[in-house]
């Protein structure tokens, strides 16, 4: 009997949607990307923060570990062809601009013509998917010069269709190298 409950809870774990949310936040006076990843919105599952050196995207995931990953390789083509955004269904985007206009009121034509873009992109995303929940606000500072962005995405996948594609993926390679041999 145990052992038929914990087979149903994998298979209902396996089937069920899961959600990821994921928290992005980019201080220009920083020059830093942070972000947070958390399952439900509740467990974390990792923090840090992003920088971009000249050839380089370096992903600090940890106090004392960091990825380097080439800047080129993420806008090649071969990246492209990887369609991973796919097997995600956003389910929310809300996010807001601060920006500061203490010593540079120029900027408040950025803040209009960013009010324009955000009004274009709510009128596409919510023709081609009605049911996501997007907000977007923009700010003006008048005490600071330092511009801000918060970001909050929610997405949700299933966990059986990731393994499914994965192996799929896996088993062509091997397929595919004992062929070539």
């Amino acid at each position: 009997m145990i052992i038929i409950l914990i087979v149903m809870n994998i298979v209902s774990f396996l089937f069920s949607p899961q959600m990821l949310t994921m928290f992005f936040y980019l201080d220009r006076s920083n020059k830093r990307l942070f972000y947070s990843i958390k399952y439900f919105g509740i467990l974390r599952i990792n923090s840090g923060y992003i920088t971009i050196d000249k050839k380089y995207f370096i992903i600090h995931y940890s106090d004392k570990s960091a990825l380097a990953v080439k800047i080129k390789s993420v806008t090649s083509r071969k990246f492209k062809d990887i369609k991973t955004m796919s097997l995600f269904e956003f389910t929310e985007i809300k996010g807001t601009a601060e920006i500061g206009i203490k010593n540079d009121p120029d900027k408040f034509f950025f803040a209009a013509a960013l009010n324009v873009v955000n009004s274009a992109a709510y009128g596409i995303v919510k023709t081609k998917k009605p049911f996501i929940n997007m907000k977007n606000n923009i700010v003006l500072n008048e005490n600071s010069e330092d511009d801000r962005i918060f970001l909050k995405i929610s997405a949700i996948f299933n966990i059986f269709v990731i393994l499914g594609i994965f192996t799929t993926k896996l088993w062509g390679k091997i397929v595919y190298g004992k062929r070539k041999k």
